[in-house]
């Protein structure tokens, strides 16, 4: 669910593999991008020649994909910005679609999916804990079923048990596990383990992006150096903020409006 999902961005005419994504250190202004449909005429003359209307078209679709240009939306789009088939829509910072929360994670819900990968783990490590020490590992292959019950005394007035509720309990806690509740705290713990491991790599997969500030569309690319690539701490305070109080909450800290982002000053086509 957290890395598979970035198959749903359009690859035609979203990415942001362009001259305008890589160039200058300097980061760009917050205003969004607004690139106009470009007619046949305006090419021509920009490139100086007629040409046919074939080659005024693919090179029409080729500058507005270099210029930041959505041929789904037919609008301008932002730098790292990419068309979620699922939602149809552009999302800023798109890094997949994730039916575990039912929507595409970008820019401003990318923290909150974050930690709550993490919350996940969180929660599978305590419970395998508590099935650890609460089970009594002494009593496995004892039934309770072959161990032969007390019956509580009857009150000579009455015949309802006497303290029938204390010593159910009693009987209860000293009695060894039935085979029932055995099988049901195994397959508890089965469960816990391999959702725990699962949910470990997801974390641990993009705990690695968040470090290098890619998203899951970005690791596929080859670019060396990485032009968003600010060194790991200001790559982790990109997301979570530079409140560490609030890190691990799920408060809204990410910096900047997803509209921009700043730049290594070495970044290169």
């Amino acid at each position: 669910g957290g890395g598979g999902g970035g198959g749903n961005a359009d690859a035609s005419g979203s990415s942001d593999v362009n001259s305008s994504s890589f160039g200058s250190g300097t980061t760009r202004s917050s205003a969004p991008i607004s690139v106009g449909r470009t007619s046949g005429s305006n090419v021509r003359s920009s490139v100086g020649g007629s040409g046919s209307d074939d080659d005024d078209a693919a090179l029409s679709s080729e500058r507005r994909v270099r210029a930041g240009y959505c041929t789904r939306c037919l609008r301008g789009k932002p730098d790292r910005t990419h068309h979620c088939r699922v939602l149809d829509s552009c999302i800023l910072k798109m890094d997949h679609f994730c039916p575990w929360v039912g929507n595409t994670v970008g820019h401003y819900n990318y923290k909150y999916f974050f930690l709550f990968v993490n919350y996940t783990f969180v929660l599978c490590v305590y419970g395998m804990f508590m099935l650890a020490v609460t089970f009594p590992w002494d009593q496995i292959g004892k039934s309770r079923f072959f161990v032969p019950q007390p019956r509580a005394p009857l009150s000579p007035s009455s015949s309802m048990p006497v303290a029938a509720a204390t010593t159910a309990t009693t009987v209860a806690a000293s009695a060894p596990p039935s085979l029932d509740d055995t099988i049901q705290v195994l397959v508890a713990a089965i469960i816990a383990l391999t959702f725990g491991l699962s949910v470990l790599m997801l974390a641990s997969y993009h705990w690695g992006l968040i470090l290098k500030n890619r998203t899951t569309i970005e690791d596929s690319y080859r670019n060396d150096p990485w032009p968003y690539d600010l060194g790991r701490r200001e790559n982790f305070e990109q997301v979570f903020g530079r409140k560490w109080w609030l890190w691990a909450l799920p408060v809204h800290t990410t910096l900047g409006s997803g509209l921009a982002y700043p730049k290594r000053d070495d970044a290169t086509v």
